[in-house]
């Protein structure tokens, strides 16, 4: 989004299911989403970025992840980072 506001919310805090690029992975490593840049330069982007992660190793579990940032604004752990286009 172009703007913190730009991101799925609900008092403060990111809602995943509604964000613009989505899709199950199962059982997957690694995952690259390539996002055409339609922005001019110099254009803030405001990204977050959710997963819900599984450890397999002699007991399952399954927790989400966010990648590291600034804050939300709400009272979960969520994160989101600014990415300028260059």
């Amino acid at each position: 989004a172009t703007s913190l506001s730009g991101i799925p919310q609900r008092n403060g805090n990111p809602i995943p299911g509604q964000f613009d690029y989505s899709m199950a992975h199962p059982y997957v490593v690694e995952y690259i989403y390539q996002i055409p840049l339609t922005w001019s330069a110099g254009t803030p982007l405001y990204i977050a970025a959710h997963a819900v992660v599984e450890k397999t190793c002699g007991c399952w579990a399954e927790e989400t992840a966010w990648g590291e940032g600034c804050d939300f604004p709400g009272n979960n752990w969520a994160m989101y980072f600014i990415y300028t286009v260059q």
